[in-house]
């Protein structure tokens, strides 16, 4: 028993510690977006800074979802969002990107662009997420 009462405050510390930090991660990603989020817990972004982008931003909204609103039960319709999420959410992550938001039963995913050097050969540079040549 000794021993266990000489590591508990310790560990409870360090749980302490961890468990706001992850509610710090968890609390930037759902508003200002995951890699942002991060930025800012590694001290890299202070108030003021900016940065331009390229991005592809992607509008989805569910088709019907204000009639369907009317017709079906709150609950139904609260799982039919969640489903429609559950589908969406792993497909943008594995394509690389963030949900940057979420209106009803819209959502607006982000897709950073990575625009590489001209080609020597067409002068012209690659379309970034195919990696395929621009006509």
């Amino acid at each position: 028993m000794d021993l266990l009462e000489k590591v508990a405050a310790p560990l409870g510390r360090l749980t302490e510690i961890y468990m706001l930090r992850l509610n710090a991660i968890t609390l930037l990603s759902s508003y200002i977006g995951r890699d942002s989020g991060q930025r800012v817990l590694e001290g890299q972004v202070h108030r003021g800074d900016g940065e331009e982008i390229s991005a592809v931003i992607l509008f989805v909204d569910l088709k019907d979802f204000t009639s369907m609103s009317n017709r079906i039960p709150g609950r139904d319709l609260v799982e039919l969002l969640h489903e429609a999420i559950d589908i969406l959410a792993p497909q943008v992550a594995q394509a690389g990107g963030e949900i940057l938001k979420f209106m009803g039963a819209a959502f607006w995913p982000s897709f950073h662009i990575v625009m590489k050097r001209k080609s020597a050969t067409s002068g012209r540079p690659p379309c970034a997420p195919c990696g395929k040549r621009k006509p």
